[in-house]
């Protein structure tokens, strides 16, 4: 490799010399943009390099889009997706590695409403689209099966359909609420407490069967005043358990949330009331958000790889462009306990 290349690729695109070494190693450090433009200029002048692995299949996905999209069916929805931050660091987590493949990121948001498939044909008419990486939520099996109409190459993120033949990527969220509850018992906690969210969608009621089912397991059992329902949202949460649990007069030594958004609440809720958290009442959350690592104390939560969530979903969708006919795959990402100040 020739110094003196390097130096004319770099002037003749208007880059740093370092930037063109990330591309022609195809390391990431640049944004995709800049990668094909250095790609381009070093083809433009003759360059001959020896691609990496990685590079090569970086260099294979250049060109193709990959759609990543966000069904919702109701407000609430929309705004926990808008406004929760477990959403935007999955969303920029997905970004970031897609562009590390070479592919061509597009982000999209439709609501499910009476509009939803004429907005899903204007969408894949007025897109070139070869993968999509669907954000399902709260999606009924009626609402996947539409956007398989328009594009076959999917990967269902973020809950999963048992009952269709379409390959689903999805945290093992029962497992999360098997930890949490085995955090309770193995701490010495006799008196426990749920906080769940007014939302009822898959991820929820996963945790909260993992949870409720090994503290069954365990010949320990949540009491019917100790599950308190609040919205998702961090203000909201606060704002109602503030005034519920200062009315509990027995009041559970240990709480596991549905969210950490729940669970920030719910300690500033038991804070306001003059409850020392850990030291009265325990608290775990789900999603290990950034900002659980700011609260005081600092949140104990599950752990969801968001990196190692991303890169299964890309590599999964990345198999089904290469093959035409392959069969569907329903894959549980693994979850852990970030054991902190709570």
């Amino acid at each position: 490799m020739s110094k003196t290349k390097i130096i004319d690729i770099a002037n003749k695109a208007q880059v740093s010399i370092t930037a063109v070494s990330f591309a022609l190693n195809g390391k990431e450090g640049i944004s995709q943009q800049t990668r094909d433009k250095i790609l381009q200029t070093a083809e433009e002048i003759g360059y001959e390099f020896k691609q990496t692995k990685n590079a090569k299949k970086r260099s294979s996905n250049r060109g193709k889009t990959v759609l990543l999209l966000i069904c919702s069916r109701s407000f609430i929805t929309q705004n926990v997706f808008q406004q929760t931050p477990f959403f935007s660091e999955l969303l920029k987590a997905f970004e970031e590695k897609l562009s590390a493949s070479g592919y061509r990121c597009l982000i999209k948001s439709i609501n499910i409403d009476d509009n939803f498939e004429d907005n899903l044909k204007m969408l894949f008419e007025t897109q070139s689209i070869n993968g999509l990486l669907l954000v399902a939520t709260d999606m009924f099996e009626e609402d996947v099966l539409m956007v398989g109409k328009y594009c076959p190459n999917v990967v269902v993120i973020d809950t999963c359909f048992d009952r269709l033949e379409i390959n689903c990527v999805v945290m093992d969220h029962y497992l999360g609420g098997v930890l949490a509850a085995r955090k309770s018992i193995e701490s010495g906690h006799k008196h426990i407490g749920y906080v769940q969210s007014s939302i009822r969608i898959y991820n929820f009621e996963m945790r909260k069967k993992g949870f409720f089912e090994e503290l069954e397991r365990r010949g320990v059992k949540v009491q019917p005043k100790d599950i308190l329902t609040t919205e998702s949202s961090l203000d909201s949460s606060y704002e109602f358990l503030k005034d519920h649990v200062n009315c509990l007069e027995d009041k559970p030594t240990f709480y596991f949330a549905e969210s950490d958004y729940m669970a920030i609440g719910l300690m500033k809720a038991l804070q306001f009331n003059g409850v020392s958290v850990p030291d009265e009442v325990s608290v775990v959350g789900f999603d290990n958000i950034e900002m659980t690592r700011v609260t005081t104390p600092q949140l104990t939560t599950i752990n969801v790889p968001k990196i190692k969530m991303a890169e299964f979903c890309i590599s999964q969708l990345a198999y089904i462009l290469k093959h035409e006919k392959s069969h569907s795959i329903k894959s549980f990402i693994s979850v852990d306990l970030v054991q902190r100040g709570t």
